[in-house]
């Protein structure tokens, strides 16, 4: 193809373009590759640790990887670490948000806490950005890993979030706004259109009857949020913004609980389900939220004590909609699987040689 077709297909392109956003790859196999990542990096923790054998403190207690973790040729799944394995930690949350709000502008106002700035989000996606140029994982790839190929999908989802928090909110989690004239670059509406960034240009060219406007910040090419958002809409690619409380719909015959953390966020999360749907239950929920707000929190053991409470736990238990026997066995195995935790630091402290 002749440079000069090439030109005439992309400017076709960008006047043809009226189909919705293209997602390049299903949920389940993205949680494929999110699981794919959390294994690399629970190798590189076997790296630089004595005991690689337990991964409670990942939140994936019961899991035995000692025969698998070092085969470079294994899927997550194959390797024993399925996404069911990983699907509460913050790893696989964040980015499991992340995809749901790049291609569906599905945004859960129950998950770990608000996509901005320095948050949980701005961490987990600067993890998955080191791993796309790891030199572990380029030396991995030598051998058949595919660490850095999957890392690099997962940042195109990571920066598409983030571009539509930009276009809706003005704000950035990976901290990439001028709140003087909050703007997008090329590369970000072209990921908002689901196009190469080559055809984002020929749409700006202004030749055309109705081009992309565009200035130059700082020397760079940008797009003002309000015309990168109405282009959008003008080409069938803008995707609206729903909000919903997803997490806090919990099916506790599946649902368990790794810890304290991931047992009080669910518990914040179905306050919020309920209150969303029934607005009249908030006063009823209301005395329960000292529990998992505050600064009681910061004691593990203040925690235990509460939900050793039969009577409160009972309470709870109804006031969240839960079956109540049920529930308290939930309850009762959070505690179960934190005394295991505790007596295990314990024991380290007095078996491990002092230097």
């Amino acid at each position: 193809m002749t440079k000069k077709q090439k030109t005439i297909e992309i400017a076709n392109d960008v006047e043809a373009v009226t189909s919705g956003l293209q997602i390049p790859f299903t949920i389940e196999e993205f949680h494929e590759d999110v699981a794919y990542l959390f294994l690399h990096q629970l190798r590189i923790l076997s790296w630089i640790t004595v005991e690689h054998s337990d991964w409670s403190v990942m939140g994936v207690s019961g899991t035995d990887l000692r025969n698998t973790i070092y085969e470079r040729h294994l899927t997550s799944v194959e390797a024993g670490l399925p996404y069911s394995k990983i699907e509460s930690s913050y790893f696989a949350r964040c980015l499991d948000a992340m995809y749901q709000y790049a291609y569906h502008g599905i945004i859960d106002d129950s998950e770990v806490e608000p996509m901005h700035y320095e948050t949980l989000f701005t961490w987990i996606a600067c993890v998955v950005k080191d791993m796309a140029h790891s030199e572990t994982a380029n030396e991995w790839s030598g051998f058949g890993g595919v660490v850095q190929e999957i890392a690099a999908k997962l940042v195109d989802v990571i920066d598409l979030a983030d571009a539509r928090l930009i276009l809706e909110d003005k704000t950035s989690f990976l901290g990439y706004v001028n709140e003087d004239v909050p703007s997008l670059s090329v590369r970000q509406v072209a990921l908002l259109a689901g196009m190469e960034e080559m055809s984002i240009r020929s749409a700006s060219n202004p030749k055309r009857a109705k081009p992309l406007p565009t200035h130059s910040d700082e020397g760079r090419t940008s797009i003002l949020v309000a015309d990168a958002k109405d282009w959008l809409q003008s080409k069938g690619r803008y995707v609206p913004i729903t909000r919903q409380y997803g997490r806090g719909d919990v099916d506790l015959t599946k649902r368990r609980f790794a810890s304290f953390a991931d047992l009080s966020a669910t518990l914040i999360a179905r306050m919020q389900f309920i209150v969303a749907r029934r607005p009249n239950a908030e006063p009823v929920l209301r005395e329960f939220k000292w529990i998992f707000y505050g600064s009681d929190l910061a004691s593990a053991e203040m925690f235990r004590k509460m939900l050793s409470e039969t009577k409160l736990v009972h309470d709870l238990s109804k006031a969240l909609e839960f079956p109540p026997d049920l529930f308290a066995l939930r309850v009762r195995e959070v505690l179960a699987k934190e005394e295991l935790k505790s007596i295990e630091y314990e024991l380290r402290g007095l078996t491990e040689p002092n230097d």
